[in-house]
């Protein structure tokens, strides 16, 4: 992961986190600016999928198969690929369930299989405005480019 360390004078013994910048105290009354708030996010996603591969067969108590390979694999691209980072689970169908949530209540997850993905979205947090479609490659660019349209679209709604 590429990181850039700035010091910056911190006052006291208190870890300042700012709200784009994630800061660390390292004694002497400095901080180190590690990262950006998604690679922080992204850290913690990607931390997520490795403890996935430890997880036995049934971890859930319904009989989930052990992740392959192969699917933490594109798990682990996928997350390093994308801008924004969702909050992350694990299904019992070798499958990762991400969802991201708007200010406006839109809710998009994605369910990421090893040969498609499936996407929900929930426009306000109103379910009978619900579509879904599935997609069969191209993950992390689909994400990318749907979480923008969505986010986007939202900007447009409340500068109207």
């Amino acid at each position: 992961m590429d990181q850039t360390q700035t010091d910056q004078k911190v006052e006291g013994y208190i870890a300042s986190v700012l709200v784009y910048n994630v800061m660390m105290y390292v004694g002497n009354g400095y901080a180190v600016e590690l990262e950006t708030r998604y690679d922080a996010q992204k850290r913690i996603n990607l931390h997520k999928i490795s403890d996935y591969s430890k997880l036995d067969e049934g971890w859930n108590g319904y009989n989930a198969r052990k992740f392959t390979d192969d699917a933490l694999r594109i798990f682990r691209d996928t997350i390093n690929a994308i801008d924004r980072q969702p909050e992350i689970s694990p299904t019992g169908r070798n499958s990762l369930y991400m969802q991201f949530t708007f200010e406006d209540n839109t809710m998009v997850s994605y369910e990421l299989f090893t040969n498609r993905m499936d996407e929900v979205v929930i426009p306000y947090g109103d379910y009978s405005l619900m579509t879904d479609r599935s997609y069969n490659d191209d993950f992390s660019a689909m994400i990318n480019k749907r979480v923008k349209e969505i986010d986007g679209s939202m900007f447009q709604r409340e500068n109207q």
